[in-house]
């Protein structure tokens, strides 16, 4: 008797995973097609770099960088690297860092500040700005439309 209640929950549980797996094959070319439509996976068209090579380099400069001064935070460091690449390696002073799926774009060349600035077509912000609101205020940078 606890034989067959086992048996039949087991064939219960095997018929609820079939099923379930035929209905994500089946609905998998349109979650496809959504999923390429989406912000996230769009790549923008700005200069990027590989990530592995990027990391070996903050590894090693934050190596130096722990023995020369060892009580600033290693975040003044990564933002150092990534300007200094910025300057080294791209002549237009401009890159797009990845983190996982949302692009960051990191420049410093005035002209580009200002078109990006006074455009119109790009004023929303993202949840980063909320971070900053508090301690720099709703001005220029943080300015909430």
């Amino acid at each position: 008797m606890e034989e067959e209640k086992r048996t039949s929950w087991r064939m219960g549980l095997y018929t609820i995973l079939i099923i379930g797996v035929y209905m994500i094959l089946k609905r998998m070319p349109t979650f496809l097609k959504i999923l390429k439509k989406t912000v996230l996976l769009q790549r923008c068209t700005i200069p990027t770099f590989n990530c592995s090579n990027l990391l070996f380099y903050i590894s090693g400069l934050l190596s130096i960088y722990r023995q020369s001064r060892p009580d600033a935070p290693a975040f003044c460091l990564i933002l150092q690297a990534a300007f200094g690449y910025s300057r080294v390696v791209i002549k237009e002073k401009i890159f797009c860092l990845y983190v996982l799926f949302k692009p960051f774009v990191i420049f410093h060349k005035p002209e580009t500040a200002e078109i990006v600035l006074s455009s119109t077509k790009l004023i929303d912000k993202s949840k980063e700005y909320e971070l900053l609101s508090p301690w720099m205020g709703k001005g220029l940078f943080v300015g909430f439309v």
